[in-house]
């Protein structure tokens, strides 16, 4: 599962860098299509940075309309903040502002945010 991860986040950055990607080609490519059904399928086996990292890569990528974003998402607001440092919750929290729906993204950030304030005094300073 972390492969599939890296993969998303290595495109992510090629498109940050001048790539030329988009998320029409993407999706016209069978890879594209197995790397988010793969990714779908080990959610729960990923790390906090791992899901940080894919939902960042797809917020990058202009991939928010994907199943596989709310659902890493959903398993990192949900499962994996307790553990998760603060670099990845940046990371969660801008890639999170691009969820469509209202509701639902004031969901995720009020999971996001119990962890940040529970923790806040162990982080370093400036690292949110």
């Amino acid at each position: 599962a972390p492969n599939w991860a890296n993969l998303l986040y290595a495109l992510a950055h090629c498109k940050k860098k001048g790539g030329g990607l988009n998320i029409a080609s993407l999706r016209a490519d069978p890879r594209w299509v197995r790397s988010c059904k793969e990714l779908q399928s080990s959610l729960d086996h990923l790390t906090a940075r791992d899901s940080a990292n894919v939902i960042w890569s797809l917020a990058t990528l202009d991939a928010k309309q994907e199943p596989l974003f709310l659902e890493a998402a959903s398993s990192l607001c949900n499962n994996k903040l307790a553990v998760c440092d603060p670099v990845s919750i940046s990371k969660a929290a801008w890639a999170l502002t691009s969820v469509p729906n209202r509701d639902r993204r004031l969901d995720l950030y009020s999971k996001l945010a119990v962890p940040v304030v529970l923790r806040a005094d162990s982080f370093p300073l400036g690292s949110l």
